[in-house]
């Protein structure tokens, strides 16, 4: 059994949304604490790989839904082309480098995810056996990248690579989120 109840995967994006954005200000977290792990340092090296999934490299879907699924349709468009705009100045893209940006992107976060793996091992946690920032953080990327983004994403397929990255949110990408609908949050 999981613990987030049966919900879409606009509902867990949302959710994950909200927790990372809640620890990222509880803690005063710009910049999440790095993982050394051998030959392997991430760093924060998979948000840009998920930034530029969710903006750039897809056609919009997911995110349309995600961020102005309430709004008329062309106010939704008109805010989502914008922030595709802000999204490719960011992350750097322009037209001679658009190829180049988006294999270093990807290698970043594969090399994240690799170090991420390797540090967490067959451990329940990322560090002394309990929860920390790091953990939470980590969980609200992995709901995103497992429910929010297409099947065909790349970075979705990366992170799948890992199954004990995988394992730490409860299940593997094929488990149904269900848990007890009847719990009260209050």
């Amino acid at each position: 059994m999981n613990i987030f109840g049966t919900i879409d995967a606009v509902s867990i994006t949302n959710t994950a949304k909200l927790i990372v954005s809640t620890v990222l200000a509880l803690f005063n977290i710009d910049q999440i604490p790095y993982v050394d792990s051998d030959t392997y340092v991430a760093y924060n090296n998979e948000k840009d790989a998920i930034l530029y999934e969710l903006w750039v490299g897809s056609d919009g879907n997911t995110t349309c839904k995600i961020y102005y699924s309430d709004l008329p349709w062309p106010i939704g468009k008109i805010l989502y082309l914008k922030q595709v705009y802000n999204m490719k100045q960011l992350l750097g893209i322009a037209k001679d480098n658009a190829e180049r940006r988006e294999e270093e992107i990807y290698r970043r976060a594969t090399a994240a995810y690799k170090a991420l793996s390797t540090r967490l091992g067959e451990d329940s946690f990322f560090s002394d056996n309990r929860p920390t920032s790091l953990d939470a953080i980590f969980i609200g990327h992995a709901l995103i990248t497992l429910y929010a983004l297409p099947e065909t994403s790349v970075l979705r397929g990366k992170l799948l690579e890992q199954a004990n990255l995988v394992n730490l949110l409860g299940g593997s990408e094929d488990t149904e989120v269900e848990g007890d609908e009847s719990f009260d949050y209050e």
